[in-house]
């Protein structure tokens, strides 16, 4: 963001890989926030872009015109992929990443696992990107994502469950905060 703030573009690309529930999504959205603060735009998207023409039909203008200042294009991926929409993608992606504006365009993804690996049957292209894989929580973890989410009722974990609960919880939800909560 202070790269863009100062007239320097290095496109960004990020993958955010992990199992259902473990955050991918929040993750993206804490992401949008960050960068909606610092006046630079954001589209979200929940499902695959396939073309040039799709993205017009979304955004209501061309990628041509949307890149002409920096644009963050956050994609949350379907948790199910239809085999050819996914090669659409790879093949618009390949697009973005010969696109003249590309040093504009950054591009930040969240996805299973699978997904990512199944993705190198087709293309290459999400090689080029930079994961970060996010792990279930530990149980320290897991007692102080309990302790947020009760805060505002000013409770405490403590006062609520005894150990062997917390121990329950912390099995059953094997570190999944979508579980947890």
């Amino acid at each position: 963001l202070d790269q863009i703030k100062n007239n320097y573009f290095f496109g960004e690309k990020t993958i955010i890989l992990g199992q259902r529930g473990i955050g991918k999504t929040s993750n993206l959205f804490a992401v949008k926030e960050l960068i909606e603060k610092e006046g630079i735009r954001v589209e979200l998207f929940s499902r695959l872009i396939e073309d040039a023409d799709h993205f017009r039909i979304i955004i209501g203008e061309s990628l041509w015109n949307a890149s002409l200042k920096p644009i963050y294009i956050l994609i949350d991926f379907p948790d199910t992929l239809d085999l050819k929409s996914f090669k659409r993608f790879l093949e618009f992606l390949w697009s973005l990443m010969t696109h003249k504006n590309f040093d504009k365009i950054n591009l930040i993804f969240s996805m299973n696992h699978s997904h990512y690996e199944k993705s190198f049957s087709y293309s290459e292209i999400m090689g080029k990107f930079t994961t970060h894989r996010l792990e279930p929580l530990n149980k320290e973890q897991c007692k102080s994502l309990i302790n947020s989410r009760i805060k505002p009722f000013n409770l405490v974990i403590e006062e609520l469950f005894d150990e062997a609960t917390i121990n329950l919880i912390y099995s059953y939800s094997r570190g999944i905060p979508r579980n947890i909560i």
